[in-house]
């Protein structure tokens, strides 16, 4: 029983080790084609006027974090504003609506997943809904927030997948992609059958741009 024992001890501490190198050996890669750059400012009659980054968040989150915000607008449809995070070496680049709209005083509701129809061999992008309200004084507004994941020629709405992908990635590869997160909200001016209208339309004009036809959906 004794040298059974020791076997199983020298084996963990092998995959210990290689795990370790592993880990310690992690290749930071870009994800092709998907940058800050590669959203266009103007397409499908959208057009769009770039948002300055706060200090604040670029103090918050690792400075090898990337964005881009752009608030778009297109006669006759409507305006969306688009968030886009590109993470760094370090997890903390991307938080989930879920926990940041809650710390800035709104509150969540109608959670689900939204499929969008877009011209790409996926045909149906996933997408994670909210609906998020602010109550203060004598303000009030209600907008629909669609969010997902892309990296490594990836896409997912799933945070947990998104993770799962990453640490597949690092552990089993040595690679550590940048993955992007990108959510963009719409705001409640008539009703929710207006906002998700405007948001399905939005993101059939962007995806061609931005995806191509690589990318698989998880």
């Amino acid at each position: 029983m004794a040298w059974k024992k020791s076997g199983l001890i020298l084996i963990i501490l092998i995959f210990g080790f290689i795990a370790l190198k592993l880990l310690s050996n992690i290749s930071s890669l870009e994800t092709p084609n998907l940058t800050p750059e590669s959203f266009p400012e103007k397409f499908n009659g959208w057009i769009g006027k770039d948002v300055p980054v706060s200090p604040e968040e670029k103090s918050f989150l690792p400075k090898d974090t990337l964005f881009m915000k752009r608030y778009f607008s297109k006669p006759e449809v409507g305006e969306v504003y688009l968030v886009v995070v590109f993470s760094g070496k370090d997890r903390r680049s991307i938080h989930r609506p879920e926990v940041c709209y809650p710390s800035q005083g709104w509150s969540i509701s109608n959670k689900r997943i939204h499929s969008v129809n877009v011209d790409h061999p996926i045909k149906s992008l996933k997408t994670t809904s909210l609906e998020v309200s602010f109550r203060k004084s004598k303000t009030a507004r209600t907008d629909l927030v669609l969010y997902w994941f892309m990296g490594n020629n990836r896409i997912t709405a799933s945070h947990y997948k998104r993770v799962f992908l990453m640490g597949l990635d690092r552990c089993v590869y040595g690679r550590n992609y940048r993955w992007a997160f990108l959510r963009l909200s719409v705001p409640f001016i008539k009703n929710r059958e207006q906002a998700f209208a405007v948001a399905d339309e939005f993101i059939k004009d962007l995806f061609p741009h931005i995806a191509d036809n690589s990318y698989s959906q998880f």
